[in-house]
Formats: C-alpha cells, structure tokens, sequence
C-alpha cells in the first residue's frame, strides 16, 4: 500500500491548490509503485460536496489532480475540509471526504463523526462512526473496481423539506 499526504492549504488564503510541483513528485511516486493500493490524502475537496454550502473548498487545480488519479490509478482519495462524511466514485477513484470528530461545525442533520476504513486485500469498507455515539454506518463498501455500497448524500434535502421554509 502506497500512502500518500500532500499539503493543498495556501499560505494567507482559504483557497486549496496542489501545484505544479507537487504534482510531479505525486506522480513520481505512483510510478515507482504501481502494482500497490494507492492512497492519496489532503485537506481540500477535489470535487464539492453536495449540501456542504460553500463551494470555494475545491482546490484551484482539481482538473489536473483528477486527471493524475485517473491516469495513475488512485483508488482512494482523502479530503476533509467542510466536516460532511460523503463519498464520489470518480472512474477508478473513491474521493473520499470526513466529518469532523470533536468540532460542532456540522452541515444538515450531522453529528461529529470520522471515518473507519477497512481495506483487506481488493475490500474496501468505510463506516462513518458517531463520535458522540460510536455507532457506526456503512458509507461504502466495494471489492476493487465493483461498488457493492455506496450511501448517498440527502440529508440536508431531508433536512430542509422538514422545515417550516416548505
């Protein structure tokens, strides 16, 4: 297993980029290990999170990071950021982004949360864990390459539909 953690935070700034340099050395490692599970983790979205509200957490350079996964094989992308457990298939890739375990920054109907990964040999399991609760839900689940689980995102539309605004 090749794991791989880069910085996308920007000095001064809110905004997530990876750059040109980084992108080399990334890819430098995914060529020197590819029969591994790759890995890849950092702080900013590659794709918006639905009913995350702002959309400004995506890096500058998504387009070229997303390409890099898919040329080289990314199976599993870490990203945290807007605090919202979700999961995208992306070709090949599982863009997979956590909760928060200790802040009350949550969006919708969320509690503090983290993900629990499993990967053992081609499974690969995440649950999303209830910091408050330890319970603990099925986000995904997949045998390399075949979703077997996948838990879609529409709390925050359950959420608002249970509002007075309707």
């Amino acid at each position: 297993m090749l794991i791989i953690g880069i910085r996308s935070s920007r000095d001064n700034s809110s905004e997530g980029e990876i750059g040109d340099e980084q992108l080399e050395w990334i890819i430098k490692q995914l060529k020197e290990n590819e029969e591994k599970i790759k890995i890849l983790a950092l702080h900013h979205h590659v794709v918006a999170v639905p009913s995350a509200e702002c959309k400004r957490s995506t890096l500058v350079d998504a387009g070229e990071l997303l390409q890099v996964a898919q040329d080289y094989e990314i199976d599993l992308i870490l990203q945290g950021h807007r605090h919202v457990p979700h999961a995208w298939i992306f070709g090949d890739s599982i863009l997979l982004y956590c909760g928060t375990s200790t802040s009350g920054k949550v969006r919708a109907d969320d509690t503090p949360c983290f993900n629990e990964i499993s990967i053992h040999e081609d499974k690969l399991e995440v649950r999303v864990v209830d910091s408050y609760s330890l319970k603990k839900h099925l986000l995904i689940s997949q045998n390399r390459g075949n979703i077997d689980y996948l838990k879609p995102r529409n709390d925050r539309i359950n959420h608002l539909i249970r509002t007075n605004i309707f």
